[in-house]
């Protein structure tokens, strides 16, 4: 199974759409904005952990490959950063897989 590829692919399903929230604080509003973007989506899921993968610079290109079955798990699995980032850090694949539960709302 394809995890990254899935993942992608519902990240995907975001990208064009925006969410805006307002918030108060001490009399104050705030606007919130989330949006999705292509690029986004590398540091979203941790894969600049990877550091002993050698990504393309571009990182609309790097989500091009994802959805492309270019990059797969069978690749990001092979670093040495994968199951292990810093102590401080939640692991990569943990938030891929964090990410996999992200639902659509239509």
């Amino acid at each position: 199974m394809n995890i990254i590829f899935n993942v992608a692919n519902n990240y995907n399903n975001l990208i064009n759409k925006e969410y805006r929230f307002k918030i108060s604080h001490k009399k104050r509003e705030h606007d919130i904005i989330l949006d999705f973007y292509p690029e986004y989506f590398f540091h979203i899921v941790g894969l600049q952990y990877l550091k002993d993968i050698d990504f393309d610079k571009d990182r609309k290109v790097v989500f091009s490959k994802i959805l492309n079955g270019i990059i797969t798990d069978i690749l990001l699995i092979k670093s040495s950063f994968y199951h292990v980032v810093e102590e401080n850090y939640v692991n990569v694949k943990s938030r891929i897989a964090a990410f996999e539960k992200i639902e659509i709302l239509h």
